[in-house]
């Protein structure tokens, strides 16, 4: 099944689930989270200071003082979570994708999700 990313979200972070199946056979399912600030809700997040944190190991070019929020996401999330844009295409690459809502995602060569920022 394709799962893409809606018009207005442009960006959508979908969630990978394992669970048993009749045969005791693993079955992956996947869900979409429906902005940003849902896929923030899966962790206990806060922002971070980014004149404090090595931007550059996030994949992120802007200067500090242009950033508003940032959120570091968790190293244990790479197999777990994705990025998809409206076409339902994986992002896979190091970019800056920025979804409806103004919120910014890192992501790394390898499609982890590294970070989320706003810019101010």
């Amino acid at each position: 099944m394709l799962l893409k990313a809606g018009s207005d979200e442009k960006y959508q972070v979908v969630v990978k689930s394992v669970a048993a199946g009749v045969d005791d056979a693993e079955n992956e399912t996947y869900t979409k989270l429906e902005d940003a600030e849902a896929f923030l809700d899966e962790f206990d997040l806060t922002t971070q200071n980014p004149s404090t944190v090595d931007l550059g190991a996030l994949g992120i070019t802007r200067k500090a003082e242009d950033i508003d929020e940032l959120y570091i996401i968790p190293e244990y999330t790479k197999d777990q979570y994705t990025l998809v844009n409206t076409s339902g295409k994986i992002i896979d690459r190091k970019s800056r994708n920025k979804d409806g809502n103004d919120f910014i995602y890192c992501v790394n060569a390898s499609g982890v999700i590294k970070a989320i920022y706003t810019e101010q």
